[in-house]
C-alpha cells in the first residue's frame, strides 16, 4: 500500500533552567557503575524458597525505634515499639527477623508473652484473640550481631582509620538487624528513631532531628519522620561525620539540607553544591514540590558502591552526578510512592535512571542529552529480557542493570515521545499527587491509567509490547528515486526475540536531508506492508530513521535501491550476474532453505539452515560457476518458490 506522505518540519528547543556549567566529561560508567553496584549489593540479601512473615493482617501505624550501636564490633541492642491496627480477628503476630537477633523479651501490655523464632520468622503468641479494627501496639527487645555484616544489609567498613556502621535494607535486608514487617502494601505512617552511639560518633537516619542527649561516654540522637515510610526505606549510618548543613529556598518554599560526609570529602560536596540546588529546583519544577519539604533532605556517606534512597537522608559513596541526581530522584519515584510489588521495580529505578537523563538535558546546557541516551541505549540493548520483573526470588533479576533501570528508562524515553511533552508530564504529576497513591504504593498499572487519560487512547498495545514483551525492533528503510521530484520508501521492521513480541507498533520519525535544510516524518508504524511516496523539490542527501533516539531500537539501517518490488516478491539480482548473487524476499515468513541447480538438473549449492527475514537477503558466490541457466528454489514456510537466472 503506498502513502502519499506529508512532511513535517520539527524544529526543537532545549530549556536551560540553570547557568550551571557541564562536567569536564561525560562518564557512563558512572551510571554503568552504580547499577551493577546497587545489583551486587542486593542481591546477596536473598536466596530461592525462602519465607518471609504473614504479616498482611496488621497495618502498622507508628513504630519507635531504639537502638545502641557499637561501631567497633557490630553490636547492636534495640528495643522496637509498634502500633498497628488490626484487620481481622487474629492470635498472632509475625514480623521478619533473622535468627541471629537474639529476642530477649516480647511486651503486651505490660507483660512479657510467649514467642516462637525460627526460619528469620518471629511468632508472637498474643493471650487473647484481638477483634479486627482494634489499634494495639507491642514492643520487642532485642540485641546480637546480625550475620549480615559485610554484606551490606548491616555492614562494617572503615574510612580514615575509623569504623563506620551503615544498613541497607533494600529489598530483603531489613530482617538482619531489626524485627521487621518486610511489605510492599503496608508503611508505618510515622516514627521516632532515638540511636545511641559512643562520642564522638553521629547517627544519621530518616526525618528531622529532634535533640542530641549527651553522657560521659554517649551521643544520643532523636530523630522523627511524619511521612508514611515503607521498611526498606529506614536506614542508619553512624562514624564521627563532618556535618555541613543549610537552607535552601525553592520557588517560595524552604528545606533543611543536612550532610553527614567524611571529613576529606567537604571540598567535593561544596563544589556540588550548586548542581544539588539546581537538581532540586528542576525535580520541583518538573515533579512538583520535595515530597518531604517540612523535614530535609541531605546524604550520610558509607562504603558501599553505588547509593541508596533512605526517605530524606540517602547514603551515597561520593559525589559524582549520577549517583546523587539518581537518588534524589527517588525521593518522588521509590519514595513518595513506592512500587507495590518487586515486579514492578522499574517504577523506582527506571524513573531515577530517567530522571537523571533529563538533568543532562535541561542543565548543563543540554551538552551532554545525546550522550546519555546513546549510553542508556547501548545498556539497555545489552539484555533482551522485559521490564517486567518475572521472578522476584533472584534479586539479581529485580535489579537487572539493563532491564530495571536502562530499558525502563528508555520505555518512559518512548512514552513521552507518544504523548508529547506536555501530556507525558502532565501525567507524571497526577500520578505523583493521585490522593490514592501519593505516600503509598503503585503499579504499573496505575501509572498507565494516568498516561491514558492524558494520552485519550489506550496504552495496552504498547506495555504489551515494551514492558511486558521481550526484544528490540531492527529498522530496514528502503527507499528509491521514483521521479525527479519523488521518492518511494518502505519502512520493515524484524524483531530480536520474535516468538515474544513479532512486531513493535510505534510512530518512527523518519528524516529527510537536503543541502540545506531537513524534514522530519511521523511514520505511524504498524505493519511492514505499507510504501510511502515523497514529494520534495530539493535532491536529497541522506535519510535516517530516528535521528534522535526516541525508540529503542536495535538496528536503524537506510538502504537505498534502484527499485522496491511487490510485497510477497523474491528477486534476484543482478540477473544476468557474473559473480555475486543477491536473493531477497518481502514476505512476512523467512526463507529457510534454498537449492540452486544448473540446466543438467544438478545441485551446485545448497543450504537448509536459514532464517533469512523480508530485506534482509543472502549473497551467493557463483565466480567460478559455469556460464549458463539456473534454477532457484526457496523455501518460505512449507511452499517452494522457483526463479531462473543466467551467470554470465
Amino acid at each position: 500500500m503506498k502513502k502519499i506522505l506529508a512532511l513535517l518540519l520539527i524544529i526543537s528547543s532545549m530549556l536551560l533552567v540553570s547557568s550551571v556549567q557541564a562536567q569536564q566529561c561525560f562518564d557512563d560508567g558512572n551510571f554503568w557503575q552504580l547499577v551493577i553496584q546497587e545489583q551486587q549489593a542486593a542481591s546477596k540479601r536473598l536466596h530461592q524458597n525462602e519465607i518471609f512473615a504473614a504479616s498482611e493482617n496488621y497495618d502498622l501505624r507508628y513504630c519507635r525505634m531504639q537502638w545502641n550501636i557499637n561501631p567497633f564490633n557490630g553490636f547492636i541492642q534495640g528495643q522496637i515499639m509498634y502500633r498497628f491496627t488490626t484487620k481481622e480477628n487474629l492470635m498472632t503476630l509475625q514480623f521478619d527477623c533473622s535468627e541471629p537477633l537474639n529476642i530477649t523479651n516480647i511486651s503486651y501490655h505490660g507483660n512479657s508473652i510467649v514467642y516462637t523464632h525460627s526460619s528469620k520468622i518471629l511468632n508472637i503468641i498474643l493471650p487473647a484473640s484481638v477483634m479486627a479494627g482494634v489499634l494495639d501496639s507491642i514492643e520487642i527487645t532485642y540485641s546480637g550481631f546480625p550475620t549480615a555484616t559485610g554484606l551490606n544489609s548491616y555492614q562494617i567498613s572503615s574510612h580514615l582509620g575509623d569504623s563506620i556502621v551503615s544498613t541497607l535494607s533494600e529489598p530483603y535486608g531489613s530482617r538482619d538487624w531489626w524485627p521487621s514487617k518486610m511489605s510492599l502494601a503496608d508503611k508505618i505512617d510515622s516514627a521516632d528513631i532515638i540511636i545511641t552511639v559512643p562520642k564522638p560518633y553521629k547517627a544519621g537516619t530518616n526525618g528531622v532531628l529532634i535533640k542530641i542527649d549527651s553522657s560521659n561516654t554517649d551521643y544520643t540522637y532523636h530523630w522523627k519522620t511524619r511521612y508514611p515510610t515503607v521498611t526498606y526505606l529506614y536506614g542508619v549510618a553512624t562514624y564521627p561525620y563532618k556535618e555541613k548543613d543549610r537552607w535552601l529556598n525553592i520557588n517560595g518554599d524552604t528545606l533543611f539540607i543536612q550532610n553527614y560526609i567524611y571529613p576529606d570529602y567537604e571540598n567535593e560536596l561544596d563544589n556540588y553544591t550548586l548542581i544539588l540546588d539546581s537538581l532540586l529546583t528542576f525535580y520541583s519544577q518538573k515533579f512538583g514540590p520535595y515530597p518531604f519539604i517540612k523535614e530535609k533532605y541531605g546524604h550520610a556517606q558509607w562504603n558501599i558502591g553505588g547509593g541508596m534512597e533512605h526517605q530524606t537522608m540517602s547514603f551515597v559513596l561520593n559525589f559524582n552526578h549520577e549517583l546523587i541526581a539518581h537518588e534524589l530522584a527517588h525521593q518522588w519515584f521509590g519514595d513518595k510512592i513506592t512500587c507495590g510489588s518487586w515486579s514492578d521495580i522499574w517504577l523506582n529505578e527506571g524513573f531515577a535512571t530517567y530522571c537523571t537523563m533529563l538533568t543532562y538535558q535541561y542543565l548543563f546546557g543540554g551538552y551532554w542529552w545525546r550522550t546519555s541516551r546513546e549510553v542508556t541505549l547501548q545498556h539497555s540493548l545489552l539484555d533482551n529480557g522485559s521490564v517486567y520483573c518475572d521472578d522476584t526470588t533472584q534479586v539479581a533479576r529485580i535489579f537487572n542493570p539493563s532491564l530495571s533501570y536502562s530499558k525502563a528508562a528508555y520505555l518512559l524515553h518512548m512514552l513521552r515521545w507518544i504523548l508529547g511533552d506536555y501530556k507525558f508530564f502532565s501525567a507524571i504529576n497526577q500520578y505523583l499527587n493521585d490522593p490514592m497513591l501519593k505516600y503509598g504504593f503503585s503499579r504499573t498499572q496505575n501509572l498507565k491509567q494516568h498516561l491514558e487519560e492524558q494520552y485519550g487512547k489506550s496504552l495496552d498495545d504498547f506495555f504489551n509490547e515494551w514492558y511486558y514483551g521481550k526484544g528490540f525492533p531492527e529498522y530496514y528503510l528502503y527507499w528509491t528515486q521514483a521521479s525527479d521530484t519523488s521518492i518511494v520508501f518502505r519502512l520493515t521492521q524484524k524483531t530480536t526475540v520474535p516468538e515474544s513480541v513479532s512486531f513493535f507498533k510505534m510512530p518512527v520519525p523518519i528524516k529527510f536531508f537536503y543541502p540545506d535544510t531537513s524534514y522530519t516524518a511521523i511514520i505511524n508504524h504498524l505493519s511492514n506492508t505499507d510504501e510511502y511516496i515523497v514529494r520534495h523539490k530539493l535532491p536529497i542527501d541522506s535519510i535516517q530513521i530516528d535521528p534522535e533516539l526516541w525508540i529503542a531500537a536495535a538496528k536503524r539501517v537506510v538502504i537505498r535501491k534502484d527499485y522496491l518490488t511487490e510485497v510477497g516478491d523474491i528477486f534476484l539480482f543482478p540477473n544476468p550476474s557474473d559473480k555475486l548473487l543477491h536473493i531477497e524476499h518481502q514476505y512476512t515468513t523467512p526463507i529457510t532453505s534454498i537449492l540452486i541447480y544448473n540446466y543438467l538438473g544438478q545441485n551446485v549449492f545448497e543450504n537448509d539452515n536459514l532464517n533469512i527475514n523480508a530485506y534482509q537477503g543472502l549473497y551467493v558466490n557463483i565466480d567460478n560457476w559455469p556460464k549458463g541457466a539456473y534454477i532457484v528454489k526457496v523455501l518460505i514456510g512449507s511452499e517452494w518458490k522457483t526463479m531462473r537466472f543466467i551467470k554470465i
